[in-house]
């Protein structure tokens, strides 16, 4: 019996230390695993999808920890053109043979980043100021002579190309920024080297200070979203809110007049709009609110909203019916832009809501309206500011809405500032009225009327 039961017991102790062994070997794959998942996620990350190429929060970390002289911009010339013309998959494979002669070309001192849109950054340990401009000239002279090959079709590319001394982590973006802005007014096929002595009275220092502190706002996430309600005018409910951006720097708010304009010199403007969708869809899972979200022309152009949105409401189990994008009227009438209406409507088949804003002043293409089928017109804040002393302004705002009404599209009257404009508003027909006399933006929801 104990000669059983101590082989028993033995064998006990083989089945259990093969089992620990296996959760071993099974523990070791998974975090051999996890490590890799980990490396492909930090890679993702700090990596363009496209290119693979480091992108700009990989700039951060490289002009933290290492050593460079100049930081070069080369932005693609009239690139939109080829989105519209030729779509964003044909563009994208620009994108990749830009990156690919691009690569061939840099030299062994420099580093070649992917930054937003078709900006790529180059990097350089190279100190004279006169290689730089001979490398910048023969990347332009070569482009000039040489056509690139993208799906069997030759491409003339002409580049506009400023540069900046990295004399600290902040600085070489702003200037390379601005000797960028300088080098576009010279025309395709400019370069410009930012220079302290010259530039730096040309350029202004509040123009600098805000390209500074608006790059601060958007790596520190510090701009925020308020929350404006749009109510109905005959009801008198507030239907739903308008997401605005502001920023918060050393304790003060900032209107979005002083960053949105610095925030697309920067290239980094649509990712105010990703903050704010990130930062809004939080916000709004825990109610049942309805929220409307400004959409740029750079959002639309670098084509990202769909998955992005997508992946959005899933995460927060937000209903789409919820949330209307607000595109501005040139952008969303562009004609030649290939890209926007396909976007705008694959988005609307989500479920989504789509809106006009500031409508009246550029196109105003009632016809375009039918085919992008929007579902609400804002008007342009230049026909509601003075309606009172306006007849003219009232006449065409009661066109306007009785034109968008018998399409089917509803209507909303920014800038409503007092009880006289909401009720000359409500006599043209208008839906829905925002505006101070309804609620400033802030940073809570008000109650349910007004």
């Amino acid at each position: 019996m104990k000669h059983n039961s101590k082989s028993k017991l033995q064998k006990l102790e083989r089945t259990l230390s093969k089992k620990a062994l296996s959760i071993h070997n099974r523990n070791r794959h998974l975090e051999k695993e996890l490590s890799t998942q980990n490396d492909k996620v930090e890679f993702l990350a700090k990596h363009d999808a496209l290119t693979k190429l480091p992108n700009n929060f990989a700039l951060i970390e490289m002009l933290e920890h290492h050593h460079y002289n100049y930081l070069i911009i080369f932005d693609i010339s009239n690139f939109s053109l080829f989105n519209k013309e030729y779509g964003k998959s044909f563009a994208d494979l620009i994108i990749e043979k830009v990156a690919q002669v691009l690569t061939i070309h840099i030299r062994k001192e420099m580093e070649l980043l992917k930054s937003e849109s078709d900006r790529f950054i180059i990097l350089s340990k190279i100190k004279e100021r006169d290689k730089i401009e001979e490398f910048c000239a023969q990347i332009l002279s070569f482009f000039d002579q040489t056509n690139i090959e993208v799906d069997g079709q030759e491409i003339n590319l002409t580049f506009c190309i400023g540069a900046g001394e990295c004399h600290n982590e902040n600085e070489p973006v702003l200037e390379a920024e601005y000797a960028l802005d300088n080098a576009k007014k010279l025309g395709p096929r400019h370069y410009y080297i930012y220079d302290d002595n010259r530039d730096m009275i040309d350029c202004g220092v509040e123009e600098m200070k805000w390209l500074s502190i608006t790059k601060e706002l958007i790596l520190n996430n510090d701009i925020i979203p308020h929350y404006q309600a749009i109510a109905n005018i005959n009801t008198r409910q507030i239907y739903k809110y308008e997401v605005l951006a502001r920023g918060f720097h050393n304790g003060e708010m900032i209107t979005p007049d002083f960053f949105i304009k610095a925030a697309e010199r920067l290239g980094l403007i649509t990712s105010v709009t990703r903050m704010m969708i990130n930062k809004s869809f939080s916000f709004f899972e825990n109610n049942t609110h309805e929220f409307s979200l400004n959409i740029t022309q750079w959002d639309l152009l670098e084509n990202y909203l769909v998955d992005f949105m997508k992946e959005k409401l899933q995460r927060h189990n937000i209903k789409p019916k919820r949330v209307c994008l607000e595109v501005l009227e040139q952008v969303s009438f562009q004609e030649e832009n290939e890209e926007t209406l396909p976007q705008l409507r694959a988005l609307q088949a989500m479920g989504f809501k789509v809106a006009v804003d500031d409508f009246g002043v550029d196109n105003s293409n009632f016809s375009r309206l039918l085919e992008i089928k929007m579902d609400y017109i804002k008007l342009d804040a230049v026909f509601i500011k003075d309606i009172q002393q306006n007849p003219n302004h009232q006449t065409i705002v009661k066109a306007i809405a009785d034109l968008a009404h018998t399409m089917g599209i509803k209507t909303v009257a920014e800038y409503v500032s007092n009880r006289e404009i909401l009720d000359i508003v409500k006599e043209c027909n208008i839906d829905y009225a925002q505006g101070y006399f309804i609620g400033k933006p802030q940073a809570n929801i008000i109650e349910d009327s007004f």
